[in-house]
């Protein structure tokens, strides 16, 4: 392992780019990782039992962030790309569980729910461990896009076909998520129970590249500068190098990554987490794929505890208007 984390970080090459953004992603400490260069990794394994307990470390030393940052999850590490094996279950009560399920809960107040159970899936994510970012970015397309730090999928900011992603906010349940046809669980916005208006980690796209909260880890909002390019982003401090795809994306050094690393945050409104991939995304295996994107409309009715939608509030199937109402349901 220490030898894969040896590499000269001096280049302006995009390949050097990502190589030095992921100096941080490969190190979790503060201390800087030195030195030389790549043969062939051992593989490495970290069990992540579920709950909050502490990931079991098998084989070679993985870095800090998999230990102290997931649950739920299996990785490996084959020196190339990081394998994250995730059922999508919540690590939380849900609705979507079902009346007579011990972890079933109502819904919050005007919440709808649609007809779908959550069922364990096989979603096998391939992060890249050296993320390059590609000009102009690439668009996400459905499915699962990401995986949140407990396990569960991330989708992007579309719903299924013919469907729209407004009349699916009011089925999400009580940590904004809910499941595909298929079972999937996954999150289109700000997973609250993980991150909630703050700074915290959220987790990872498949293009490597971290999802970090609405705000930055000292509390404050996200700053962005747009004088800059994909060749440079890591020199130019809040650099947002494909601004127009990804208004939400931009690099600087965070606690986890200290020498600088590329990221998402977390928006309250559209693409709300991406529609964009910022860098080339590893593969996907496993879970439900497009054909499941969305969670689908509410059914009519399907909300035990959760009431009816305030007068005032948009129905099931209308836009939210640009401010609600104090005592509307809302989605994040």
């Amino acid at each position: 392992m220490k030898k894969l984390l040896r590499s000269n970080l001096t280049s302006c090459s995009l390949v050097c780019l990502g190589l030095f953004a992921m100096s941080g992603f490969l190190s979790c400490s503060n201390n800087k990782v030195k030195a030389s260069n790549p043969g062939p990794a051992p593989t490495a394994t970290v069990v992540v039992p579920s709950g909050d307990q502490a990931p079991i470390v098998q084989g070679s030393p993985v870095p800090e962030w998999i230990k102290s940052s997931f649950r739920s999850v299996n990785i490996s590490f084959d020196g190339t790309s990081y394998k994250i094996t995730s059922d999508s279950i919540p690590d939380y009560n849900s609705f979507y569980f079902g009346v007579g399920n011990v972890k079933f809960v109502a819904l919050p107040l005007g919440r709808q729910g649609n007809p779908n159970k959550i069922q364990a899936q096989g979603y096998v994510f391939n992060i890249p461990a050296v993320p390059k970012l590609i000009e102009g970015g690439k668009e996400t397309g459905l499915g699962a896009i990401g995986v949140a730090v407990n396990g569960v999928a991330i989708f992007n900011n579309q719903a299924a076909p013919g469907d729209t992603l407004s009349s699916e906010f009011v089925t999400f349940d009580d940590g904004n998520g809910h499941p595909t046809p298929g079972g999937a669980y996954h999150y289109h916005t700000e997973p609250i129970k993980i991150s909630v208006n703050d700074g915290k980690l959220v987790g990872f796209l498949r293009d490597g590249f971290p999802v970090y909260g609405r705000k930055e880890e000292d509390g404050k909002p996200p700053l962005y500068t747009d004088v800059c390019t994909v060749s440079n982003a890591l020199s130019v401090r809040y650099c947002r190098p494909i601004p127009k795809r990804l208004p939400n994306f931009h690099c600087h050094p965070t606690t986890l990554f200290p020498s600088g690393v590329c990221h998402y945050h977390v928006l309250d409104s559209d693409p709300y987490i991406s529609g964009w991939f910022a860098g080339e995304p590893g593969a996907l295996g496993g879970g439900v794929q497009a054909a499941g994107q969305g969670g689908g409309p509410p059914a009519g009715g399907n909300n035990p505890g959760g009431g009816q939608i305030p007068q005032g509030c948009p129905q099931p199937g209308q836009p939210p208007p640009a401010m609600l109402p104090e005592n509307c349901p809302r989605p994040f």
